[in-house]
């Protein structure tokens, strides 16, 4: 996910990328992800926009089987060069730094980013997720549980007089 500084010109050049979880260190990509970039150059800094996608291999919060959840993420990103112009900051395009001695353009830590972001905080494998029977652990998506869910630890039962004597 390097892009060589002498292919960006002032006119904008396209590259694409195949990534493996591997390469971007996203232990979650299931397949490998495809990065699709333009960039152009700026005086010495340059602009970039494109978008990442691929599959991740997620456990869902809810009933802990495993599912693939499809991502995809598009971005705006000035590079800004140790000798260019300072480039002002926005909360809509991102900045990462290039030293004046680098050969390169690295987008891997910033596809890397943008990959982690996409993971959802509560993973679920579909919106309606019924979870896991609180009695025998069974997946509710896959079966349906026969026995009587409404048992009482004992330790609680006191409190269960309690309250049919106040109603």
């Amino acid at each position: 996910m390097k892009v060589l500084r002498s292919h960006i010109t002032h006119i904008e050049k396209k590259f694409a990328f195949e990534i493996s979880s591997e390469e971007i260190q996203v232990p979650e990509l299931s397949e490998t992800a495809a990065a699709n970039v333009g960039m152009y150059s700026m005086g010495e800094n340059y602009f970039a926009h494109g978008s990442i996608e691929g599959r991740l291999a997620l456990t869902c919060d809810i009933c802990l089987g495993a599912f693939e959840y499809p991502v995809r993420s598009e971005f705006e990103l000035y590079v800004q060069s140790d000798t260019g112009e300072t480039i002002p900051e926005s909360e809509d395009v991102d900045i990462i730094h290039v030293g004046k001695q680098d050969v390169y353009v690295d987008l891997s830590e910033f596809l890397h980013d943008m990959l982690l972001l996409e993971i959802p905080i509560q993973k679920r494998c579909r919106p309606d997720c019924k979870g896991l029977c609180s009695v025998c652990g069974g997946n509710l998506n896959e079966q349906e549980c026969r026995h009587e869910r409404d048992q009482i630890d004992p330790r609680w039962a006191a409190l269960k007089d309690i309250r049919t004597k106040l109603n």
